[in-house]
Formats: C-alpha cells, sequence, structure tokens
C-alpha cells in the first residue's frame, strides 16, 4: 500500500483528474445506454422555458404554452440547455445531447476534486479516492445525468469557486484582478444557482474580519468583486424590470416554492408532497386553477401572494414549522432517493464525509475554515423548501472528497496499519 501511495502522489494532478473524469463519464454515459434513459424525456419549468427560449428566442412559458414571460428560473442554464436543442432539436437526438451534457458536467465536477484535495494539502491519494468514489458511485444518478435542472452545473460552478476561493486566502491575494475573478466566478454562479449568494456574502467578509492584514488592501478587493458581480447580474435584473416590473436578479418563484413546502398538507419531502396530490392542487406546473391565477394577476404578483399565504402560515403555526424544518435539516442531509439502496448509500457517504471534516478541521490544515462555511451556510436557505435529492447535490462532492479523507486518515492513524501507508502533502501551503 505504501508503495502504491507513492506512485500516486508522483502522478501529476492533471493525470488524476483525466483519470477520474474518464471514469466518471464512461459510468454515466454507460448507465445511459444501459437504461436508455434519453427515450424516456421528462418535463419541467427548467425544460420548459428552453424550449421557449430555442424556438421562440423568450425566457417564457415556465408553466404552459402562453403563460407568458417568466423568471422562475434563473437564466443560465435553461440558456445552454436552449443551444442544445437549437442543434439537436427537441426529440431522442435533443434528449441525448441533453443527458450527454449533464452527465459531462457532472463528471468534470468529480475530476476536479482531486486538485481541491491538492490544494487544501490532503495529499494525491486522499484526491483520487475521493474523485473515484463519486466517479464510481452515481448514487443520485438523476441529478446527474438528466440535465432538467440547472444541479449539475451548480455542483461544477461550486468546486471552481471553491478552488478559486482557498487559492486567494491561503496566497492571501486581495488584490483588485483577483477580486475581478471572483467576482465573475461567482456572477456565473448565482446566474446559476442563487442559493449560493449567502455563502458569496460570507466567504467576502471572512478575510476581513479574520485576517487584520488584509484589511488595509481589502476594500479594493471587495469592490471590485461588487462591481463585476452586479454586473453579470444587471442585464438579467434589468430585463426582469422591463418585462416583468421586478428587479428580480436571481428567480421570482421563491413565493411559490416557500407556499409548496410550508401549508398545513405539506411534508417534508418533495415525493411525499407528489404523492399526496399537493402539486396537483398548488402548483401552477400541474394545476389548471393556479396557472390561470398566474395568468391573471401575472408571475410577480403570483409569488407575492404565494409568500404572503407561506408566511402567514408559519407565524400562525410556529410548532408545525419548527417541526418540519427539523425534518428538512435532516432530509437534507440524509436525503430520501428513490431506492432504500440509494438512502442508505448516500447516508453512508454523508456520515463518512461529517467524520472526515471533523478530522480535517481538528488538523488544522487551511482550507478548514472555507469548508465550515460551506456547510453551514450554503443549506440555511435549503432548509425552509421540502426536500429532495437535489437540494444537496451542490455540494455533495464535498461529502466524497471527505469520506476519502475520513478513509485514509484513518488507515493512517490505526495502529493496524501502522506504517503501511505513505502520505506526502503536496502543497507546503496547504499543510499548515
Amino acid at each position: 500500500m505504501a508503495v502504491r501511495a507513492i506512485v500516486v502522489n508522483r502522478w501529476s494532478c492533471a493525470r488524476i483528474c483525466a483519470l477520474v473524469f474518464l471514469a466518471a463519464f464512461a459510468v454515466r454515459v454507460g448507465l445511459m445506454f444501459a437504461t436508455q434513459s434519453y427515450l424516456y424525456p421528462d418535463s419541467g419549468e427548467v425544460l420548459a422555458i428552453a424550449k421557449s427560449l430555442a424556438t421562440h428566442g423568450t425566457f417564457a412559458d415556465a408553466y404552459c404554452n402562453g403563460c407568458g414571460p417568466t423568471a422562475h428560473s434563473a437564466p443560465l442554464y435553461p440558456l445552454l440547455l436552449s443551444l442544445i436543442f437549437r442543434l439537436f432539436g427537441m426529440g431522442v437526438a435533443g434528449n441525448f445531447a441533453q443527458e450527454v451534457f449533464s452527465s459531462l458536467l457532472a463528471s468534470l465536477q468529480y475530476a476536479l476534486v482531486p486538485y481541491v484535495a491538492e490544494i487544501c494539502g490532503m495529499g494525491r491519494f486522499t484526491g483520487l479516492l475521493g474523485g473515484l468514489l463519486g466517479a464510481l458511485l452515481p448514487i443520485n444518478r438523476w441529478v446527474q445525468t438528466k440535465g432538467n435542472f440547472e444541479y449539475a452545473l451548480a455542483g461544477l460552478l461550486c468546486v471552481i469557486v471553491t478552488m478559486a476561493v482557498i487559492r486567494t486566502w491561503q496566497k492571501q491575494d486581495f488584490s483588485w484582478r483577483r477580486g475581478l475573478l471572483l467576482g465573475l466566478l461567482w456572477g456565473i454562479t448565482l446566474l446559476t444557482a442563487p442559493q449560493f449568494a449567502l455563502l458569496m456574502i460570507v466567504s467576502l467578509a471572512y478575510p476581513y474580519l479574520t485576517v487584520p492584514t488584509a484589511r488595509s488592501r481589502y476594500w479594493i478587493f471587495i469592490l471590485a468583486h461588487v462591481v463585476v458581480v452586479t454586473l453579470c447580474l444587471a442585464p438579467w435584473a434589468i430585463r426582469n424590470l422591463n418585462v416583468l416590473g421586478s428587479p428580480i436578479w436571481g428567480r421570482s418563484n421563491v413565493g411559490l416554492e416557500l407556499n409548496l413546502s410550508n401549508n398545513q398538507e405539506a411534508s417534508a419531502v418533495w415525493q411525499e408532497n407528489w404523492d399526496n396530490g399537493l402539486f396537483e392542487r398548488l402548483h401552477p406546473y400541474i394545476s389548471h386553477a393556479q396557472r390561470e391565477r398566474v395568468r391573471e394577476v401575472g408571475e410577480v404578483a403570483y409569488n407575492r401572494e404565494q409568500s404572503s399565504a407561506a408566511l402567514h402560515w408559519m407565524a400562525s403555526h410556529p410548532t408545525r414549522f419548527v417541526r418540519l424544518t427539523a425534518q428538512r435539516v435532516f432530509y437534507f442531509w440524509i436525503s430520501p432517493m428513490k431506492r432504500i439502496g440509494q438512502t442508505i448509500a448516500l447516508a453512508v457517504i454523508t456520515l463518512l464525509g461529517f467524520w472526515g471534516l471533523v478530522r480535517y478541521v481538528r488538523s488544522g490544515s487551511f482550507g478548514r475554515q472555507y469548508f465550515s462555511l460551506l456547510w453551514f451556510f450554503f443549506p440555511l436557505s435549503a432548509y425552509l423548501f421540502q426536500q429532495s435529492g437535489r437540494l444537496r447535490y451542490p455540494i455533495e462532492w464535498s461529502s466524497f472528497l471527505f469520506a476519502g479523507y475520513w478513509f485514509i486518515s484513518v488507515a493512517k492513524s490505526g495502529p493496524a496499519h501502522a506504517g503501511r501507508y505513505v502520505y506526502l502533502p503536496t502543497s507546503t501551503k496547504g499543510a499548515q
């Protein structure tokens, strides 16, 4: 085993990342062919918007044809999907290309896990193990391969932003140029998944609060960062102001999702709400009455109504709301999957990831600060909504990374394995 660890640590990080990518892509495309999933297209608001863009060039018709302009989804992923539909059509070829594209995004995400381990001083063997765990165990397969929603892209962007932020903190490079780069990455991420906004704000404030030597030059970094993020979001907000009457910078459906998740009939789990008919009564994509209400008052006013109804219910049913929220916290981390085997497998990876993160934080290694912020702040907004395997997916890769870290750290520290593993940090800064 020592020889294997030495060999892995002598490989270039690029070679390890390429290996993980090939494994991940082969597994996902192989499953596509095995299940012929591309012959069974799903539906959904994001796909409806992408098809409207492909056929009419408009962000519209999220709930039905003729429903009008929309900001139900953040703009980047529907725009990318619409390019695929323009090239390949909206039949079987388009479905196949959509799934290949989503599989490509998920594979790139896991391919970058070894590089995250590299810059955090975990060692290349840890990076290879964490990346291969994610590559070879597509437990949350539908989210990664189907491509109906933006979560595969959000996961890839989360890895890229993680690498950029940790590198910035390591080098204490708070120059305006670095601010421009991070601002661009965060802007693209928010145009894909607005739920990263809180994490962005916290990660921007953290160095100022904890690195006194950086404060004198940090304001120019913040200014550059904020300017670029604003420039990224401004076209979408201006479009929504002109078309919908409100400068929505992310997505408009928060009120709808809040009301779906917080009412007297709601369960903490998406699938249960679907099965008990809640969507048929409350969601305009399914309910004719709700679609007519969207047409009558407009999407923005409709979501305000939904938000008011949800907030009123939360205030008038505090005990039930707290119980629902506690259940959603649990199900965010122990995601309920379609099959019990998937649920158990993902739960095991999650628990190992938690233990790995605890060991990593205790080790004092650089990067522990960012991952602590990532696991604490990213889920906070998700706890208000019904849970499914999709919501946690953007940070799921880090569970595989820390599960790998747990395996390696236990092997290093266990008395029965003393001397059998060789751990060679590949970044002196990351090993501080």
